[in-house]
């Protein structure tokens, strides 16, 4: 791969949470995540790898080391650089769907609209219409969350993920709660994300990833390998 096709690179970096011992939650981390690639990151609860996403994410900063976003050092930003970061170019999932219940499946995938501040009626409807579209789910666009299957809430999620057409998608156990067949429909709509160019992050346990992963690594106590 080029330079020129990398989309996210982290160099080296550390995290450590300080407590009455001191905890190395990363331990000199460096990975590229491609633009229009799937990228898997395995390990078991502690290892880490929640942790990594977070700081791609800029939800939590590095102690040390350095990432880049389009070449932007996301390390060095400050809280509205990193809130406007998270709004317009990372779509995050998560493994508890993360919808708000008061809210209905339309209404859902219009909040990151609503923070992005798009105000044209017309525009999001035709962007939130298209999202139900593609994954299946648009007779449920006036549901609210709980009179929806799992598998289903999952996929609004990831239409709320998508709602501001961001590069990254960073994904944490995004299959954890799925049976097998909303696994498979939830991976394939996520692989289906990197043939439009997107980047997909995705933190799991779960194998059958793997059948979908353009680049898998392995983290424990920290420390992070390619799978070859």
């Amino acid at each position: 791969m080029t330079k020129d096709n990398i989309l996210v690179q982290v160099e080296e970096i550390y995290k450590i949470f300080k407590g009455t011992v001191d905890t190395v939650a990363l331990d000199k981390v460096s990975c590229d995540i491609n633009k229009g690639e799937l990228v898997a990151i395995y390990g078991p609860s502690g290892s880490g790898k929640t942790t990594l996403l977070k700081c791609i994410g800029n939800i939590w900063k590095p102690t040390t080391g350095r990432i880049f976003f389009k070449n932007k050092m996301v390390h060095k930003f400050n809280d509205e650089e990193s809130s406007q970061f998270r709004i317009h170019d990372i779509g995050f999932i998560f493994q508890e769907f993360n919808l708000i219940p008061s809210l209905n499946v339309y209404e859902n995938i219009e909040l990151p609209l609503h923070l992005a501040k798009v105000k044209e009626k017309n525009v999001k409807k035709e962007r939130i219409s298209g999202l139900l579209e593609e994954l299946g789910i648009k007779r449920y666009i006036k549901s609210s969350p709980k009179e929806l299957s799992g598998g289903e809430q999952q996929r609004v999620a990831i239409a709320v993920a998508l709602a501001n057409d961001p590069s990254l998608i960073l994904a944490d156990e995004p299959t954890a709660n799925l049976d097998t067949e909303n696994r498979k429909i939830v991976l394939s709509h996520l692989k289906d994300l990197t043939k439009q160019g997107k980047s997909v992050f995705i933190a799991t346990h779960d194998t059958e990833i793997m059948n979908y992963a353009d680049t898998i690594f392995n983290i424990d106590k920290g420390v992070l390998e390619i799978n070859n």
